[in-house]
């Protein structure tokens, strides 16, 4: 086999040739430690916020949340079995309180799926 100057070039270009390559290669695939994370809001909370809600005997419900007595800004929220209800420290169920009327209290919720997910309370007022 000859070796002309033309496969001389070639076989000194090689290197830089898959260089580049493998430079345009990482810059089209970024690995995943040099790409921005994208945060999502999952769930949001109230602290302080005034709920009245009612649960069925099938787990199922409505809040409305309000953060004050006069603030119109009000949030309507779904209740569902897998909501938990956190009364003085221990988790309850709904069955032992069915209903709350203006209760101070921290709901945590789903803003996507408009539910939520836990309300904590030190007391319910029934």
């Amino acid at each position: 086999m000859k070796h002309t100057a033309s496969n001389q070039t070639t076989r000194r270009r090689l290197p830089a040739l898959l260089a580049a390559s493998l430079l345009a290669l990482a810059v089209t695939f970024p690995p995943a430690a040099f790409t921005v994370p994208i945060m999502k809001i999952l769930e949001l909370s109230r602290e302080g916020a005034l709920v009245t809600y009612s649960v069925g005997e099938t787990g199922f419900g409505k809040a409305v949340v309000s953060k004050c007595d006069t603030c119109g800004e009000k949030i309507e929220l779904d209740i569902t079995p897998q909501t938990r209800l956190i009364v003085g420290g221990k988790e309850v169920s709904f069955r032992d309180y069915p209903t709350a009327d203006q209760s101070r209290v921290t709901v945590f919720y789903l803003p996507d799926e408009n539910r939520l997910t836990r309300i904590v309370a030190s007391s319910l007022s029934q």
